[in-house]
């Protein structure tokens, strides 16, 4: 038996963290998750010769999500007819009195898609019974798959279900807990679960996050997937291989910049073809007045080639040569403070008094420092 393996979707996600950034760009992105991604994962099942995707919760990132974007779903998922698709309501879009699957633009559905709103199991094809979870409100503190019978009736037992890995400093009490021998407890031979936006194959052998199919933001470093999941019969472990259909990019980058080589190093990759990402780069370092110069002409060059560019340089401070000094200070005055505060930014020099001790002094030094070379470059 072969299926596809996938959750949360988060179709009519708004991206709130990216307000203020170029609206058009704001607006393709949403329309990749709400278009080409599902589009995406069914083309990736139609070129496998797969007839099964299992949605193991949150295809929805809310119940407000407007009747259009429900309705462009619909019609994705009626084109690929001969492709079922099974979901489940995750947190997000959990099945309660204000669920988004009660709308009236959910009454007709393709016949290829299953909505699954209570608790259940489904007998597929004669060869596998497939445990679908439903979740019911936001958060809970109890394992949602504890309604499954340990039984074994000689077909492949699949769980889908979602919320969280009881793995120690991983997991929150009201986010779903999920005992982590839980597919061996309930004789699974594949327990696929949703809610974790990054892969993970949990040591089992049988117990996988698919991670969602286009990341939602930084820090989802192993997602972008669905997973492809194989199983022969009954009590053999299940083959998985991922498949990476996302079209955005989500990149985080701290860097330590201290000449043109080091700018260099850092903005080479994202000046060539590199349109569909969202780039962050926190900046450290030290920089002589020339080069803090070329930094600023990479990142406007930069800008250009990615969808979404964020740089943090708070922590990049301007050392002034002495011809910067000569040229810029020619007071000795303002010469004698800008000594001041590179010692006592290098610990040489004690910070004065005045400022307290709850202040942090060395990065008091390195703003003002950047402050004045921020001056003397305008």
């Amino acid at each position: 038996m072969k299926f596809i393996h996938t959750s949360d979707w988060q179709i009519g996600m708004t991206f709130p963290g990216l307000s203020g950034k170029d609206p058009d760009e704001v607006v393709r992105l949403k329309n990749i998750r709400n278009d080409q991604m599902i589009r995406s994962i069914f083309e990736c099942a139609k070129r496998l010769d797969i007839h099964l995707i299992l949605a193991a919760g949150d295809q929805f990132e809310n119940s407000h999500v407007p009747d259009k974007i429900i309705s462009k779903f619909l019609s994705v998922v009626k084109g690929y007819g001969d492709i079922d698709l099974y979901l489940i309501p995750g947190n997000h879009d959990p099945y309660n009195e204000n669920s988004i699957y009660k709308r009236d633009v959910f009454q007709q559905i393709p016949a290829n898609l299953h909505i699954i709103k209570e608790n259940q199991m489904i007998e597929y094809n004669d060869e596998a019974e497939i445990y679908f979870t439903v979740l019911k409100e936001k958060y809970g503190s109890y394992n949602p798959l504890d309604w499954i019978e340990s039984k074994d009736s000689g077909k492949l037992r699949i769980g889908v279900g979602h919320g969280s890995l009881k793995i120690e400093n991983k997991y929150k009490e009201e986010d779903f807990p999920i005992d982590t021998d839980t597919a061996i407890k309930k004789n699974l031979d594949y327990l696929a679960l949703g809610h974790w936006h990054s892969f993970l194959a949990y040591g089992d052998g049988r117990t996988f996050y698919s991670g969602t199919p286009e990341p939602t933001r930084h820090g989802e470093k192993a997602s972008g997937h669905v997973l492809e999941v194989e199983i022969d019969r009954h009590n053999v472990s299940p083959r998985i291989q991922k498949h990476e259909i996302n079209s955005y990019t989500w990149i985080d980058k701290s860097s330590e910049v201290y000449s043109k080589d080091d700018i260099d190093l850092l903005f080479s990759p994202y000046l060539t073809s590199f349109k569909e990402c969202v780039l962050k780069l926190s900046l450290t370092g030290q920089l002589s007045l020339e080069d803090y110069d070329y930094l600023e002409q990479q990142i406007d060059g930069v800008k250009s080639k990615v969808s979404f560019l964020d740089v943090n340089k708070d922590n990049v401070n301007i050392n002034l040569s002495d011809d910067d000094l000569k040229d810029h200070m020619p007071d000795d005055y303002i010469k004698n403070v800008y000594d001041r505060l590179n010692e006592i930014h290098d610990g040489a020099e004690p910070c004065p008094s005045s400022l307290g001790e709850e202040v942090d002094q060395k990065m008091c030094a390195l703003k003002a420092l950047q402050i004045m070379g921020q001056g003397f470059r305008e």
